[in-house]
């Protein structure tokens, strides 16, 4: 595969990354913050949205798999869904000041609601199948997931620093205008990016492996799930990933700990360049390693650097200094695990189909995504619940100490106990020595040979 559609299939989130910067990143500390609402139901309402979204991301994947069109299976949709996506992102930060709190909830949730379980799954489970679809290539599809993470990243870290400072030089966190106007600026940007990733990549495999051959069955929509979890690498994905993705939305904490723990909301930025630089640099140094020593080995020892990371910032949250080292080591740690997303996630895929004779690409993507939309949403719960719990005063320049507790407890203290499960889960994922004896039996098959067990 040639570097420009890589580099073309990343920039796609780019634009993904500021959208969901923004609304996984701020949308909370909007709402309590500028909006004035209690973040305890925020919490439950960004819940119940993504339990929504990834019942949603589970048809999508049904749907992808049963897509047979001129594009490919998951590029039109991917397609589909830029315009709405942007438009939507705006609205939801521009909660109409004249509406009644209970009105400002509602607005609130139908807006999240449209911009995560309809048209931002629609968007992410296309974009994250495509890799799997565009090519065979184990290091092509390593490529494709360091491009699109290093833009990611990069772009997590512009908007991590730039957000806070901008919003301030315009009136600050409680005021709602600022927030208009930033997410209009960023919309510009996000548009064209989504576009381009979309015609970077064309899904070759899909025309290969169709030339010649009779428009495919679609696969019943409960026959795809009964076989996607008989997988029990698909099992063991699921669960680092859920586990994964609530640690990372409890990193959206950060501006709560700058404001009131470390005393400057600019601070942010720091915070935000410590949880994702790091990450980048872990995952341009995995591929030599990942290709000399295997996932296995490297995603456990990143695993252990991580748990390290958090460990070091639960002990000492007084210093910010070490805060900042231990959010370090915690997104190194994460490096490998960025790196090898894509091509673990096929060869997930290539198992399934040699277990059960079926190529669920897009029902094994989208059900991996569900654990990463529930795992988002319960850990931007976790924060709102915990601000509660802790009797958090919105935009109160002093908090209680059980509201800077509570914003401890969920920043730095229940990452420990995540990155210690997460690492047990590395020392399991040993599917790539596997490979090599699967894709030669694949290789040998022929028609009605019995599926291999």
């Amino acid at each position: 595969m040639k570097l420009r559609n890589m580099i073309g299939y990343g920039v796609g989130d780019v634009g993904a990354g500021i959208m969901w910067g923004m609304v996984g990143s701020y949308a909370l500390v909007y709402m309590t913050d500028a909006v004035k609402l209690s973040p305890a139901i925020l919490g439950t309402m960004l819940l119940v949205a993504r339990v929504f979204d990834g019942v949603s991301d589970a048809f999508m994947g049904a749907i992808i798999d049963n897509t047979h069109t001129r594009l490919g299976k998951a590029r039109p949709w991917y397609l589909a869904s830029i315009l709405p996506l942007v438009v939507i992102a705006v609205l939801l930060f521009n909660v109409p000041a004249q509406f009644s709190d209970a009105g400002k909830y509602a607005y609130f949730f139908v807006m999240y609601f449209l911009m995560t379980a309809v048209f931002y799954t629609v968007k992410d489970v296309s974009y994250n199948a495509l890799p799997a679809l565009v090519t065979d290539s184990t290091k092509d599809r390593i490529g494709l997931n360091i491009w699109r993470y290093l833009l990611s990243l990069s772009t997590g870290i512009v908007i991590g620093v730039a957000t806070v400072p901008a919003l301030n030089s315009m009136g600050g966190i409680s005021d709602q205008s600022a927030w208009t106007r930033i997410l209009f600026v960023y919309s510009l940007i996000a548009l064209p990016t989504l576009v381009i990733s979309g015609f970077s990549v064309k899904e070759m495999n899909v025309a290969s492996k169709g030339a010649g051959e009779e428009k495919p069955k679609g696969i019943p929509f409960l026959k795809a799930f009964a076989l996607t979890f008989q997988n029990r690498y698909f099992l063991l994905s699921l669960g680092g990933t859920l586990l994964g993705m609530i640690r990372m939305a409890l990193g959206s904490a950060n501006i709560y700990f700058a404001q009131y723990n470390a005393g400057n909301a600019e601070l942010v930025g720091i915070l935000t360049i410590a949880s994702l630089l790091p990450m980048i640099v872990g995952m341009l140094l995995s591929p030599p390693l990942l290709s000399r020593f295997g996932m296995l080995k490297v995603k456990a020892v990143g695993g252990f650097v991580s748990l390290v990371g958090s460990i070091v910032a639960a002990l000492l949250p007084g210093s910010f200094a070490m805060v900042v080292l231990g959010q370090c080591l915690i997104a190194f740690g994460m490096g490998p695990f960025v790196a090898s997303g894509s091509a673990w996630l096929a060869y997930v895929i290539d198992y399934g189909e040699w277990k059960n004779g079926e190529m669920l690409t897009g029902t094994i993507c989208s059900c991996n995504s569900v654990a990463t939309k529930v795992g988002t949403g319960l850990g931007n719960a976790m924060i709102g619940w915990g601000l509660a719990i802790g009797g958090y005063m919105a935009a109160n320049p002093v908090q209680a100490a059980s509201a800077l507790n509570a914003i401890k407890a969920v920043y730095l203290y229940i990452p420990v106990a995540l990155s210690l499960l997460i690492f047990v889960l590395s020392l399991f994922q040993d599917l790539e020595e596997k490979m090599p004896q699967i894709k030669a039996e694949m290789a040998n098959r022929s028609g009605g040979t019995e599926v291999a067990q």
